[in-house]
């Protein structure tokens, strides 16, 4: 062997032993990420009949204020222990290295500025920032702050900036003078650059969920001004019922999945006719609202799970019009929407029952208390199910 290939194996073997111990870091930082998050004093101690320990910091997606905290210790092999740290990440990286693929790429971007050139997907499948829920880049701080000390520094992310970046993100935060305008605009921009790299053909599902009419509102709002049909919409259980948020709670316990196609880019406008859509619309209600409440979908659940069927009787068109030729907005739809399925809603509740006589006191109480059939361990037998 000579000189030159003694020098190349040697090259070969320092960059072999350099990129192994990158990922050895690279684990390491995420078991330390997870060890922190029951190690400060955000922690809070757990005690409930079938198990006592240590709680993650986030149990929400919020960092609540707390009049006292649990204290872990590292060396111990419970939940707060490097051993329950260090399982998880290992288990996970394991077992996404099996995975076998024939090709894909991975890429980090802009979501208002794909890489993608026009009509180039299939499909367009995105889980967007709820509204005004979750500040996600706020809550990744915690987490950011150890990652800049524990990962490579050749790591292919970044972590140069002081804090996560913000001032692009896509939320409602009053805090950071971002309100509701601001998130339809930004989410425009998105669901419009989806409806670029989508081709014709395609399908696309946008998974959304919020308590409130508002966030759908401007949601449904940003996906119609970027040129959506909405076709459909289904209830997919998402949340764990043992979370915080929903233990003897009305809280939503699906997330639903939107689904769309892009609408005819040829340029031709086509306006709908606004007495016919409200004529359509309880139609459309009557025939999805039993079934929902046939596969068990009650609460909050079912009312925004019928928009998919209500929207489309409404996003199909490039522009609805009265008979005056007043343009309709959407805000103005949804507020028939929400009473369509209201009135559907306590026909199911009331069976059999003429309920167009009820006060609207009357109607409100009746779905109030009918909703709270719906918390896990309240719902009595003899009830039907909420749809409210």
């Amino acid at each position: 062997m000579n000189p030159f290939q003694q020098q190349e194996l040697s090259a070969s073997a320092f960059r072999t032993t350099v990129e192994f111990g990158a990922a050895v870091q690279a684990l390491l930082g995420l078991c330390l990420n997870r060890l922190i998050g029951r190690v400060n004093a955000l922690c809070w101690w757990r005690s409930q009949a079938d198990q006592e320990k240590i709680e993650v910091a986030f149990s929400g997606q919020t960092v609540p204020m707390k009049w006292d905290f649990a204290e872990g210790c590292p060396l111990t092999s419970g939940t707060a222990g490097w051993d329950d740290s260090y399982a998880p990440p290992v288990r996970a990286i394991r077992e996404l290295s099996e995975i076998r693929l024939n090709e894909g790429i991975a890429v980090q971007s802009d979501a208002a500025c794909s890489l993608l050139p026009d009509n180039a997907a299939n499909a367009f499948i995105t889980d967007p920032p709820y509204y005004d829920s979750v500040p996600y880049a706020a809550l990744s701080d915690f987490f950011y702050v150890w990652l800049k000390r524990t990962m490579p520094t050749k790591f292919p992310i970044c972590f140069s900036d002081y804090l996560t970046p913000k001032d692009a993100e896509c939320i409602v935060d009053e805090a950071s003078e971002k309100d509701r305008a601001f998130f339809e605009r930004c989410m425009a921009k998105a669901m419009g650059e989806g409806r670029r790299v989508l081709g014709q053909d395609g399908v696309g599902v946008v998974v959304f969920a919020h308590k409130s009419t508002s966030g759908w509102e401007s949601q449904i709002q940003a996906m119609v001004d970027a040129g959506w049909i909405i076709t459909g919409s289904w209830p997919i259980d998402t949340e764990m019922g043992t979370r915080l948020r929903a233990r003897d709670s009305a809280a939503l316990a699906s997330s639903i999945h939107i689904v769309c196609r892009p609408r005819d880019s040829s340029g031709n406008v086509e306006v709908g006719e606004w007495r016919d859509i409200l004529e359509e619309l309880p139609r459309r209600i009557h025939g999805w609202m039993p079934r929902l409440a046939d596969e068990g979908v009650v609460g909050a659940d079912a009312i925004f799970a019928c928009l998919g069927p209500a929207l489309e009787v409404f996003s199909q068109y490039s522009r609805v019009e009265k008979a005056n030729g007043e343009t309709v907005i959407l805000k103005e739809y949804l507020e028939q929407v929400w009473a369509v399925v209201a009135k559907e809603a306590l026909a199911l509740v009331f069976e059999g029952a003429d309920t167009a006589g009820f006060e609207p006191d009357a109607r409100l109480t009746a779905m109030w208390l009918s909703c709270l059939q719906s918390i896990p361990g309240r719902r009595a037998s003899s009830m039907p199910p909420c749809c409210c």
